[in-house]
């Protein structure tokens, strides 16, 4: 039994060995793989099952399962007395899956790994739907294609249905029975189609079933570049812990269900070439081939193990990720808009001036649209002040040490941030006025991807080899998102830079969202009455500034950025541009 192998699971055996978690002694071992060919389906899965269970609870190692991992690709409900074994199956559900626990496999068709190179730059089919068996969804279908063929669509490429329960014994793997609806004048014709050559074609496939089959399915859009449509809740994605699905496939309401082909057809050309790019980069990267697979499988559990050196978000999302670098790809912020309705997180630096720091949050609270208060206490020195001392306000506050022990921890996306807005200020700093607050808010719903400063104060400007450094963003307005993109893209040896300045991490941080929206001019508030707008620009940056700044101070921080600037492996950046609004423009 154990000794007639697959070649799937010959291939899985030799990438364990060879990797670089693999040890000789199963004393020095984390985790334990038993081995255990469960890859593919056999003529009795359960009398497989049984056998399996039976060879488990004779290992000396077993204990129950713990410290084990299984990879499966048969059905979970099969493997139900696995205890405390880790599952890496590619047929989880929500029912089956143990989130932070267990492992979501992609469910690799070796038929559709190697089609990848025949992706079509041009997509003659608009939609394939993957029928599902269940008789609800199929009335479902059916009520779509109706709605996407009315007088008034503008639909001009064909969407197909895929039939899963026509008899295709006698056909090869890519012979496939379909419906195509083309017209709103006729009905939908049957015919045969070429599967792979016409997943290649087509711009979306739709995922509507939790079951097996669709899984591949799954797998086979992402093989051939065709961005995939869930609207399946019970779907749980395949190595979904640390890959972001939602760069690569769009999620849609079941409650939406008739209006995908109107909302798909929304979709800009260069939205959906972000995300085919961005599909056959996880594709390539996670998914094309067995031994890919179980890497990626290995990798996580060794970031669970050694959470000190897991990797970040942008490491596994990012294409264009390196270790000292800035991203290429621009952030893309979804919707382009934001509700003033979920108003914003106050988020303050606190050090020793704690007096100040009292009349400040007194002063703060009566903004309208301020949901949440936290300060982040970044002194080494002293502890953070007794709970009885701080004062009661009208909003919740929340105090934390600075992340990591360091300056840099002030920009740490702390989870006690509920909103995308975020408004930093200085514990010292010269708060704008209400209405100013609420203006610039206003603002940034406007653009939320750009850097809006509050220059309620008066602005020096000094010169250095012929380019303005302006000190007026003392207080600024910026999406959540930056917190986790500096915190999780930039290089360990640039924060250690910083931590080392103990200081000026204000102006790394903004400097650090201009290279990242693509240079994006900065939004500068005013309450004058003043009814103009002028633009400064700095190949660097217009720098942080204190109530009773000085030129002085303004070249301490140009001295320091330039010092900053040179960590990175780039010739050139993103010039700073400010544009000046008065609040009465707004």
């Amino acid at each position: 039994m154990f000794t007639s192998f697959s070649q799937q699971f010959i291939s899985l055996y030799n990438t364990i060995i060879s990797s670089k978690y693999y040890v000789n002694q199963i004393e020095e071992a984390c985790i334990i793989i038993p081995g255990l060919d469960l890859l593919y389906a056999y003529p009795d899965d359960n009398q497989m099952i049984d056998l399996s269970m039976r060879y488990l609870h004779h290992l000396p190692s077993w204990n129950e399962g713990k410290n084990h991992l299984i990879i499966n690709f048969l059905s979970n409900e099969k493997l139900k007395y696995t205890a405390s074994a880790v599952v890496a199956s590619a047929s989880h559900t929500s029912l089956t899956f143990r989130s932070k626990f267990d492992i979501v496999l992609p469910a690799f068709n070796p038929l559709t790994a190697v089609v990848n190179q025949r992706i079509h730059e041009r997509r003659t089919i608009f939609l394939i739907v993957f029928q599902s068996t269940d008789q609800n969804l199929i009335y479902q279908v059916q009520y779509l294609l109706l709605d996407s063929r009315t007088s008034n669509s503008n639909l001009v490429r064909p969407i197909l249905v895929l039939d899963s329960s026509s008899n295709q014994s006698n056909t090869t793997y890519n012979q496939r029975f379909v419906l195509v609806s083309e017209s709103p004048y006729r009905q939908g014709v049957e015919k045969w189609i070429d599967y792979s050559e016409s997943l290649c074609s087509s711009e979306f496939c739709l995922i509507i079933d939790a079951d097996n089959l669709n899984r591949f399915n799954l797998y086979d859009s992402l093989a051939c570049g065709c961005i995939p449509v869930i609207v399946n809740d019970d779907i749980v994605l395949p190595f979904s812990e640390v890959l972001d699905w939602y760069k690569i496939a769009i999620h849609i309401p079941q409650v939406k269900f008739q209006k995908i082909p109107s909302i798909l057809s929304t979709y800009s050309s260069k939205e959906k070439s972000l995300l085919r790019k961005q599909i056959m980069f996880i594709y390539q990267r996670y998914f094309s081939s067995i031994e890919k697979i179980i890497l990626t499988t290995l990798d996580i559990l060794n970031d669970r193990v050694f959470p000190q050196y897991s990797r970040s978000y942008a490491e596994w999302n990012y294409p264009n990720y390196s270790k000292v670098g800035l991203p290429i790809s621009p952030v893309l912020f979804y919707p382009a808009k934001a509700f003033t309705r979920t108003g914003f997180t106050a988020l303050i630096r606190a050090h020793n001036h704690f007096t100040i720091l009292c009349i400040l949050l007194k002063s703060i609270q009566s903004v309208k649209s301020l949901r949440r208060i936290v300060v982040v206490w970044t002194n080494k020195i002293y502890p953070v002040p007794d709970s009885t001392l701080w004062p009661s306000l009208i909003v919740p506050l929340n105090v934390v040490r600075s992340a990591y022990g360091s300056v840099n921890g002030r920009f740490f996306p702390y989870r006690q941030i509920i909103t995308e807005a975020v408004f930093s200020i200085e514990e010292d700093t010269c708060l704008p006025s209400v209405e100013l607050i609420e203006r610039a808010f206003e603002l940034w719903c406007q653009n939320p991807e750009r850097l809006i400063s509050l220059s309620d104060q008066s602005i020096w400007n000094l010169f250095d080899n012929n380019q303005s450094f302006s000190a007026s963003f003392s207080s600024v307005f910026f999406h959540k998102h930056y917190l986790h993109l500096y915190t999780d893209l930039l290089a360990s040896s640039v924060k250690a830079f910083i931590d080392d300045l103990d200081t000026c991490e204000d102006i790394f941080f903004y400097w650090f969202i201009i290279q990242t929206s693509n240079g994006q001019s900065v939004l500068s508030t005013s309450g004058s009455n003043r009814s103009s707008t002028n633009n400064y620009s700095s190949n660097l940056y217009n720098l942080s500034n204190e109530c009773n700044i000085t030129p002085k101070h303004c070249s301490f921080h140009v001295s320091r950025l330039k010092s900053f600037v040179q960590q990175f492996d780039r010739t050139s950046y993103y010039p700073m541009k400010i544009s000046h609004i008065t609040a009465g423009a707004l």
